[in-house]
């Protein structure tokens, strides 16, 4: 008798929990994910990413008349001279922006994290003109 009791009683506890769990509740959860940026998977544009963001930080000292180190930051076809297409680490350009073997460019106002990683992230993708 006493089997019979507790068998009922599991029976019951089942059955309740089973009606208190509504058809949502019983759906597995699903995973966090972060809404997408459409531009997170695009590699930075040469026109309107690299060449602006290089010409105002820049072109006052690598350019026209002027270009130190015979660097014209305006043009595609120079700035490549100084660029490992894909990658980052072998190139001039991205290791001066760092400071690395040379003084940090530019001198007096250096380019915040997210701007070089502009820069990393163009060459790397293979410095595409566009």
């Amino acid at each position: 008798m006493r089997w019979q009791i507790v068998t009922a009683l599991l029976i019951c506890g089942v059955c309740g929990v089973g009606l208190a769990v509504s058809a949502d509740d019983r759906k597995a959860p699903t995973a966090y994910t972060a809404p997408v940026d459409p531009k997170a998977d695009k590699a930075p544009s040469f026109k309107t990413d690299v060449a602006p963001l290089l010409k105002d930080a820049c072109a006052g000292c690598h350019s026209g008349a002027k270009q130190k180190a015979r660097l014209d930051v305006t043009s595609y076809d120079s700035l490549m001279k100084f660029v490992k297409a894909s990658d980052p680490d072998k190139s001039k350009l991205y290791n001066s922006l760092l400071g690395k073997g040379a003084k940090q460019m530019p001198p007096k106002n250096p380019l915040a994290e997210d701007q070089i990683a502009v820069i990393k992230a163009w060459i790397a993708a293979g410095a595409k003109k566009d």
